[in-house]
């Protein structure tokens, strides 16, 4: 894939954040700072970033979108690792937030970041039926009754002996699907595409969720720190419901490609250059 377009989109995104970052000092910023580049690859804005230019919109408008949206993925991992959670002590090779600074600081770092994510879009320059919009999209898919519900949701499984294949794929939808779905949408709405090009989208990032999730099962199982970021096992340490448990490590793999499938047949029909399907396939095949 065209490498380049991807570490364009992380260079953008990154130095938005960071001059956002950098307007106020101290320890809770150098917190919000710490776990916001920690590493990661800022797929979800690549994907948010990649739909909108696909559609014909402005990359630079959509910025401080796809910005608002890794400070939402990066509170929930810093909430994630929390001790009263899922209890990691890394993430991506890196001590957690918690273990970095302290368990109280990380708390606001994650509280700070989920308010300015909406403090960027309102202040995006967009017009305001769109950050209107995006906002709600944002509350929809990351709170309640998106992955915020799911994280509940799966502290609930860890308790339960056994549950069915819908159960455990509903909280995925919710938990690792929602912010795919956010990403995926708002790239469309800031370009102004069709509610048909949102529904594709939805689609798109639906089954792309669920490929990642299930991938993610499969490499705590077979995979290394390298790759997942994290100890191999942990997820049999917190006795977690996951894909490997319910349908067995081949059962898993099958599930895997099925969404996997089901997510390059929507990337498909995005228009453009081929961005998406091949963001797709890198990223399912792990090589980013």
């Amino acid at each position: 894939m065209k490498d380049e377009k991807l570490l364009r989109f992380k260079r953008l995104t990154d130095s938005l954040l960071e001059s956002y970052i950098g307007e106020v000092g101290g320890i809770l910023s150098e917190a919000m700072a710490y776990s916001l580049f920690a590493g990661g690859k800022r797929l979800r804005a690549a994907i948010l970033l990649g739909f909108c230019e696909s559609y014909g919109g402005d990359v630079t408008a959509a910025l401080p979108i796809s910005a608002a949206l890794e400070c939402i993925h990066t509170f929930s991992l810093i909430h994630d690792d929390l001790p009263c959670m899922d209890d990691d002590d890394f993430r991506r090779g890196k001590p957690s937030c918690h273990k970095a600074f302290s368990e109280s600081t990380a708390v606001l770092a994650g509280d700070a970041l989920i308010i300015a994510a909406f403090e960027l879009v309102a202040k995006s320059g967009l017009t305001p039926d769109k950050s209107l919009r995006i906002i709600g999209e944002f509350a929809q898919f990351s709170g309640r009754n998106g992955m915020l519900l799911g994280q509940q949701q799966d502290i609930i499984f860890e308790k339960t002996p056994a549950i069915g294949e819908d159960e455990m794929l509903k909280m995925f939808a919710l938990k690792t699907c929602g912010l795919f779905k956010a990403a995926s949408r708002a790239g469309v709405i800031v370009a102004g595409g069709s509610e048909a090009d949102l529904e594709n989208a939805t689609n798109f990032a639906e089954n792309l969720g669920l490929a990642f999730q299930i991938i993610d099962d499969i490499l705590d199982v077979i995979g290394n720190d390298k790759e997942t970021g994290k100890p191999i096992g942990s997820d049999e340490k917190s006795h977690k419901t996951t894909a490997v448990k319910l349908f067995g490590l081949e059962g898993a793999k099958e599930k895997a490609n099925e969404y996997t499938k089901k997510a390059l047949s929507s990337a498909e029909r995005v228009p453009g250059d081929g961005f998406i399907s091949k963001l797709t396939a890198k990223l399912l095949n792990r090589e980013m």
